[in-house]
């Protein structure tokens, strides 16, 4: 009877044991991201893959371009290619493709950035030169042309009020002479205008009209790089300083924060990066890596690189700043983190195979997606990453 009593107290004490331990981990789980962040590491573990083996017979990645998730989690994949929406539950599963190719309402023909809120979907609908919203069932709501062609929509964002943020580039075709104009403009939920933000003059291409009108692409030049917080503020930095910017929902500048840094020189290796990775397209549509004669030949590289390449605010509000570095393997690998105040947090360290996605998807609570491809272009993943830390892990 003793020895009974002791094999039951021995495994009450082993199921507190493993209670207790399940209990640390949970609460490591739940760690703020902030906290993450001050360790000065995060690794970023992927934990879900879509690809075309998710998707009906038939149904296949072509070439994805953006993602977003609603407020549901449900997981939507812009495919540029295809000309149509992929729509994923929080678990993997498919649901739905909206849209197809054409000119018609809710038809698409190039769509290039994308936007989710509670009910609808916004899609810069490149070719057709517009920016259309529908309901999350693919059902169309209304459209805004973009009639001129010197002005492009480089991104797209929604307010938790429902307005929308929409960065608008402006180039004039008309006096070359000038820089572009970066503006970024508040809509209402049916894209009426309500005011332009913030307004700056960039460099992001140059042109020459000998032999004939050619574009040449600026090398690093300072860009507004801007994301919404949770609270609906605008964050936004010009990254010719490292100065950061922070508006609220009507568009109203209500602080700012500086940072120090070290300018990093402009090296050899930068500028053969930057011409390898110059794409063009021939007249048949077919892709060509590597700068041409007359690009290399009137490209002027400055001495040294901007003070960011990136900003992004977290689902919590923090603020996260990637700086550029003087070893070429390092960028993208580290950020600077600061709250939804501007306080630095600290320079953190990104571990894993993945980087933070500085472009396009956001984080949602401690995960993001992302698109992967093979080297060659010829296998596309979504994948979602977890952010946790490095002694969390096994």
């Amino acid at each position: 009877m003793k020895e009974s009593i002791k094999s039951i107290l021995f495994l009450l004490l082993i199921f507190a044991i493993h209670a207790d331990t399940d209990a640390i981990h949970a609460d490591t789980d739940q760690k703020m991201l902030s906290d993450l962040y001050k360790t000065g590491k995060i690794l970023l573990r992927p934990e879900l893959v879509l690809d075309d083996q998710s998707m009906p017979k038939g149904v296949i990645f072509e070439s994805p371009f953006d993602i977003e998730e609603d407020p549901r989690g449900n997981v939507y994949v812009l495919d540029y290619r295809a000309n149509n929406i992929k729509i994923f539950s929080s678990e993997g599963k498919f649901i739905n493709t909206i849209g197809r190719q054409g000119q018609g309402p809710g038809d698409f023909n190039g769509p290039f950035l994308l936007a989710v809120t509670k009910d609808r979907i916004y899609v810069w609908d490149f070719r057709n030169r517009r920016i259309c919203v529908l309901t999350h069932d693919g059902e169309f709501i209304i459209s805004k042309e973009i009639p001129k062609i010197r002005e492009r929509i480089q991104n797209i964002k929604p307010l938790p009020n429902g307005d929308v943020i929409v960065e608008k580039e402006i180039t004039y075709y008309e006096d070359l002479d000038r820089p572009q104009e970066c503006k970024i403009e508040l809509y209402s939920a049916d894209l009426e205008y309500k005011k332009t933000i913030y307004s700056k003059n960039i460099w992001r291409t140059r042109y020459i009209t000998k032999p004939g009108l050619r574009n040449i692409p600026q090398p690093y030049p300072p860009l507004v790089y801007w994301d919404v917080s949770p609270r609906g503020q605008i964050v936004l930095g010009y990254s010719e300083k490292y100065e950061i910017e922070i508006y609220d929902s009507q568009g109203t500048k209500i602080s700012s924060f500086a940072h120090s840094y070290e300018p990093v020189k402009m090296a050899k290796a930068d500028k053969d990066a930057f011409f390898k990775n110059i794409v063009s397209f021939s007249s048949d549509g077919q892709r060509k890596r590597g700068a041409s004669d007359s690009i290399v030949k009137n490209t002027k590289f400055p001495d040294h690189k901007p003070a960011f390449q990136g900003l992004l605010v977290d689902s919590e509000g923090n603020i996260l700043v990637c700086p550029y570095r003087e070893k070429r393997t390092e960028n993208y690998r580290y950020f600077d983190a600061f709250d939804p105040d501007g306080k630095f947090i600290g320079h953190v360290q990104i571990v894993g195979e993945a980087n933070l996605p500085w472009r396009n998807s956001r984080i949602v609570d401690h995960s993001f997606w992302a698109i992967k491809m093979n080297s060659d272009e010829s296998q596309v993943k979504i994948v979602r990453y977890q952010i946790s830390s490095i002694s969390g892990t096994k």
